[in-house]
């Protein structure tokens, strides 16, 4: 008699998890901030292709608990997003003139302040727990700020 092997269930590569919690993300972006223009420079933004999101400081700097994280993310044209690497410097001063000096501060604190994650399961344990927490029902969406 020969034995059965059993299927052992496998575990989510990192790259779908990272890929999944990417659009949950852009997805709560543009609930959030549902205008159609670039935070950035104002420019309409006329197709969802044409939409990215933005990070307030360059994505390879951050450690991966705020790379998701809805305060330092804005909807963005194509334009200042890759061909001028982010305009960082119109964004601060946007974020600035939006949430306040104190608040920008904050973020600036907890990017020093955040150990990034080590290892391959602490890492999935994360992005499982981020992708549940972004499924929770949403509040409504934010009023345009007034810039």
């Amino acid at each position: 008699m020969t034995k059965k092997k059993t299927k052992r269930e496998a575990l989510p590569s990192l790259k779908s998890l990272h890929n999944k919690l990417w659009k949950l993300t852009k997805e709560e972006v543009r609930f959030l901030y549902p205008w159609n223009k670039c935070y950035i420079c104002g420019s309409v933004i006329t197709k969802k292709k044409k939409s990215h999101t933005g990070h307030l400081f360059k994505i390879g700097s951050l450690p991966l608990q705020l790379k998701y994280d809805l305060r330092l993310l804005r909807p963005c044209c194509v334009t200042c997003n890759l061909f001028k690497n982010g305009n960082e410097s119109w964004y601060m001063i946007k974020m600035i003139k939006e949430v306040g000096l104190p608040e920008v501060l904050n973020l600036v604190d907890d990017i020093e302040k955040t150990v990034d994650l080590e290892g391959t399961v602490a890492r999935r344990d994360w992005y499982l727990q981020a992708i549940n927490d972004l499924k929770l029902p949403r509040v409504t969406p934010l009023t345009k700020p007034k810039i």
